[in-house]
């Protein structure tokens, strides 16, 4: 991940992009998106990190229209192309938990699964952070909320 060192797509950016791509493919609804990480992470922290890059964390987090606030920012086509790389496994196991899920054979609960997957993800882009990771996921927390905001005022 060191290549989005030059870019201005940094490494917390690009977690939050990726949290909320994880959460998509897994098949949540951008309110059960909100309502997963709340469960995880407390709203309260972060506002201010938030606050400084709203409009850049709303622009890149906004999946709407095939991620084209994304794609419209420095290198944004290389990280597009990196989700939609991972997108359709992604969505196949999410696909398979559900189905043991609903088949009873699942011995896990399914937002266990996705927190361990985004865990996992987060831990091989930063490390073993774990103040960074909370940082992250409550900073997608926090774009998930306001975009859920803006689209119910359109």
């Amino acid at each position: 991940m060191q290549r989005f060192n030059a870019s201005r797509i940094d490494k917390e950016s690009f977690g939050v992009i990726s949290i909320i791509d994880i959460l998509e493919n897994f098949g949540l609804k951008p309110e059960e998106q909100l309502r997963f990480l709340d469960q995880i992470v407390d709203h309260r922290e972060y506002r201010d990190d938030f606050r400084k890059n709203r409009k850049w964390y709303l622009r890149l987090g906004d999946s709407e229209n095939d991620w084209e606030g994304l794609r419209n920012e420095v290198e944004g086509e290389i990280v597009y192309s990196l989700l939609k790389m991972r997108s359709n496994i992604i969505r196949k196991y999410g696909q398979m938990v559900r189905l043991y899920e609903k088949e009873g054979e699942l011995y896990n609960d399914v937002n266990d699964l996705i927190h361990s997957v985004i865990h996992l993800h987060l831990n091989r882009l930063i490390g073993t952070d774990r103040e960074k990771e909370k940082k992250i996921m409550t900073l997608a927390r926090h774009t998930l909320r306001d975009l859920e905001y803006f689209r119910k005022t359109k």
